[in-house]
């Protein structure tokens, strides 16, 4: 509890869980208590991971692993340790399609609220994965949705445009032309928005002018991006 980085204790008590001298769930009830005290602590982290890998999947609480990861992640913004932690246990549930689409749409409400943090774009890229492994493309337009949603109200945020080009690089390698089209098109009607304020700036002084800027240079990468990528995949076919 004083000191969670202390490798030596946690071997000890690895021993002592392989000798039987107490349980995995015991071992869980006491890392969680270590890691709301250290959310970012690397050592409890692979520890509790090293656990779980002892403890058959149906007697884990998946929901209170997740649970536990998103009161770390608010503790500690950018927590890796605590955002790994999480795909490890998603990973685990590739043949339950459904717990990973709850996961994934509990991510997506996490991210509301969270814009800047680019943690929760990143799980819902490896998700959408899993997902998209087991045949379900579906995920990948709601995605898109919730994406472009987001962005009429938080365009100037890097992160998401750089989630949709992952989105896009998904829909190219799987023909949907006419779904990259309609991103495409996005992009351009953001980017004449961004134009039409800047071109107020004197006029109004409650427009930002640095977000309007910053939001027409990502709409405008995105655009060359996605042009690049699009042409790429032509020459291939």
């Amino acid at each position: 509890l004083i000191n969670a980085e202390c490798y030596t204790a946690w071997g000890v008590r690895k021993a002592c869980i392989a000798l039987g001298m107490h349980s995995a769930a015991v071992e869980l009830s006491f890392l969680s208590l270590v890691l709301r005290k250290h959310p970012k602590s690397e050592e409890a982290w692979s520890h509790r991971q090293w656990v779980v890998r002892q403890t058959c999947l149906q007697d884990l609480d998946v929901a209170e692993e997740f649970k536990l990861c998103q009161q770390c992640a608010e503790r500690h913004p950018r927590n890796y340790y605590a955002w790994s932690y999480r795909l490890f246990i998603a990973s685990q549930l590739k043949d339950k399609p459904d717990l990973l689409v709850r996961e994934l749409q509990s991510v997506r409400e996490w991210t509301k609220t969270h814009i800047s943090d680019g943690s929760g774009f990143c799980l819902m890229q490896n998700l959408l994965a899993l997902l998209i492994q087991g045949g379900r493309d579906d995920q990948l337009e709601v995605q898109v949705a919730f994406v472009n949603t987001l962005l009429r109200t938080y365009r100037k945020h890097e992160s998401m445009w750089i989630h949709k080009r992952w989105l896009c690089a998904q829909m190219l390698d799987r023909q949907w032309t006419a779904q990259v089209l309609e991103q495409w098109r996005f992009a351009e009607e953001v980017m004449q928005s961004a134009l039409s304020q800047l071109a107020h700036t004197a006029d109004d002084p409650l427009i930002d002018e640095r977000a309007e800027a910053a939001t027409f240079a990502f709409a405008l990468a995105f655009c060359l991006w996605l042009s690049e990528q699009a042409a790429a995949a032509e020459t291939a076919t």
